[in-house]
Formats: structure tokens, C-alpha cells, sequence
């Protein structure tokens, strides 16, 4: 039975939108087929908070910022919004507290090696929150199923990018983005550039109702969600900060040298 729409459910199916590409590209999370369901009915229901939970990275940060801010649900709407674009509930957190989510909770103290681990510590004093932005760029390894090093590539691909649609067709938008680039030195963000964005997943439709002129969000190069601009100016400071978080040990990454 889909349940009515609240802060809770809106939380819920925002948080699939964004889950839907790394999953339905097998690199996290529970069985394509059970997510696709969600996603092709438009159904919020129970069970769906259930699959939600096998994403081990994401709930773990939802647990963290929901528990940091005295929030009962973790799939409550500003807790989603906090992990995935970011906003006021990250900085309400205990520095102790975000250390042992990170070196037992997503158990990063076996994944790291002790210099990763160092590095990645040594951030927290310098203004780390914990949101996706922080993670992509700030932890060397992908989070999945794949013990693969990031490359500059797939940093820009799994960070949640936005752009401006340029153009609109059955399949997929044009948008101007701004990209993550490397000029030998630092990461920064290009000025915006084309860059397409799919619409569709297989056999599932993204999205029906965009265009020109919206401003969108995407991840793996598939569309998540229309954005407000308040939404845009939090993805751009937040994965800002991001980006100079992870300028301070980017000489140590040996594929950025």
C-alpha cells in the first residue's frame, strides 16, 4: 500500500531518484529489477525504505546527519537533501562523532590505507561535512561493490553535477555544466559546458516533464531531479568545499600526477 505523501515518503522517493543510476549500473545497492519497480510505478510505499537501507554508504550517512540533528527518520526530506546536494543540517554535527563514522562505521580504517586514513582525517578540522560531495571527492576509493581508485573521471561522474537545460528530446537533455577538471595542480570546476544527460535507464523513463531553461541534477549521467536555485547554490558550495578539501592531498593520488 504506497503511502501518502509527507516529509518522510518525499524524502524516500527523492532519495531513489538519486540512487536509481549507481544501482541500475550495478556499482551499489540492492537488485536493479526491485528499484526499477519503484521508479516505473511512482510507488513510496513501506518496503521501499527497506531497499533504501542496502545502499550501506548512503544510510549510514543518513543515519549519521539524522542522529547529529535529533531527527527520528533518516529518510526525513532535509536529511536527503543534506547527503545528496547539502544544506544547513550538516553543520550541526560533533567533529568526535563524524571521526568514528568514518573509521568504523563505513569502516573506511580497513579500506584505507594508514596514510589515506591520516589524509582523510586530517580534514575534519578543516571543515569536512558529511555529505556525497565530501566522500566522492575526498575518499580515493569508490564506494560499492567495485575496490576500484577514483580517477578524475569517475569523480565528476559520481559527484551530483548540475546544468541548465539547453535542449530537451525523448531521450535525453542538453545541459550547460560545470565540470571537474585538473590543470596538474588543483581540481576545480570548468565554466559550464555541454554535456548530455540521459532520460531514460533501459526500458525506465526518467523523467517526462523538463524543459528549456530548468535547472536538473545527475548522477552518473542520468538525470535525478529538477532543482530550485536555492538547490543549485547548495550543490555549488558544497561540492566547492569539497574540491578544496581534496586539493590538500591531490599530489599523493598517483593517477592525478
Amino acid at each position: 500500500m504506497a503511502l501518502p505523501l509527507s516529509v518522510s515518503t518525499t524524502g524516500l522517493y527523492s532519495c531513489i531518484r538519486y540512487s536509481t543510476p549507481p544501482n541500475a549500473l550495478a556499482f551499489c545497492g540492492p537488485n536493479w529489477n526491485n528499484i526499477q519497480h519503484y521508479r516505473s510505478a511512482g510507488v513510496v510505499d513501506a518496503s521501499l525504505k527497506n531497499h533504501l537501507t542496502k545502499y550501506q554508504t548512503l544510510f549510514s550517512y543518513l543515519s549519521f546527519i539524522a542522529t547529529e540533528n535529533e531527527i527520528v527518520d533518516q529518510f526525513d526530506s532535509r536529511v536527503v537533501q543534506a547527503y545528496w546536494i547539502g544544506n544547513s543540517l550538516l553543520h550541526k554535527m560533533d567533529i568526535n562523532h563524524f571521526y568514528y563514522h568514518l573509521k568504523d562505521t563505513l569502516n573506511l580504517k580497513k579500506r584505507l590505507t594508514r596514510s589515506e586514513l591520516e589524509q582523510l582525517f586530517g580534514k575534519l578540522p578543516q571543515g569536512a561535512l558529511p555529505n556525497h560531495s565530501f566522500h566522492v571527492l575526498n575518499v580515493p576509493w569508490r564506494t560499492g561493490y567495485l575496490p576500484i581508485e577514483h580517477t578524475l573521471e569517475t569523480m565528476d561522474e559520481c559527484r551530483i553535477s548540475w546544468g541548465r537545460v539547453n535542449k530537451v528530446t525523448s531521450i535525453k537533455l542538453e545541459v550547460l555544466s560545470p565540470r571537474l577538471v585538473y590543470d596538474g595542480v588543483v581540481l576545480s570546476l570548468s565554466k559550464p559546458r555541454g554535456y548530455d544527460v540521459s532520460l531514460r535507464v533501459n526500458d525506465l523513463v526518467l523523467e517526462e516533464d523538463v524543459k528549456i531553461g530548468d535547472w536538473v541534477s545527475f548522477h552518473w549521467g542520468m538525470y535525478c531531479d529538477k532543482l530550485t536555485r536555492s538547490e543549485v547554490k547548495y550543490l555549488n558550495y558544497y561540492t566547492n568545499l569539497a574540491i578544496n578539501l581534496a586539493n590538500e592531498d591531490i599530489c599523493s593520488r598517483q593517477h592525478f600526477s
